[in-house]
């Protein structure tokens, strides 16, 4: 830098890496989206509670039941 163009930088306190992306880009999101929505969440909770059979289902059978067809089968889990 020129000597004009100098800044001073004062560190007040330490910042984590996703604080100081957060103040980077403010509103956009960071880390990996959810797997599942809280609408799809609450619908296989209601399917596995809905009767006796149900509660007694494998976890891909759940998930079939729940119309939960695009997600892997381990996020079911």
């Amino acid at each position: 830098m020129q000597d004009s163009q100098q800044v001073e930088v004062i560190a007040c306190e330490v910042l984590s890496l996703a604080e100081l992306l957060a103040a980077a880009a403010p509103g956009k999101a960071t880390g990996r989206p959810q797997a599942l929505t809280e609408e799809e969440k609450d619908r296989l909770v209601a399917t596995t509670k809905r009767d006796f059979e149900t509660r007694r289902m494998s976890l891909v059978d759940l998930q079939c039941e729940a119309g939960l067809g695009h997600v892997c089968p381990q996020i079911v889990v």
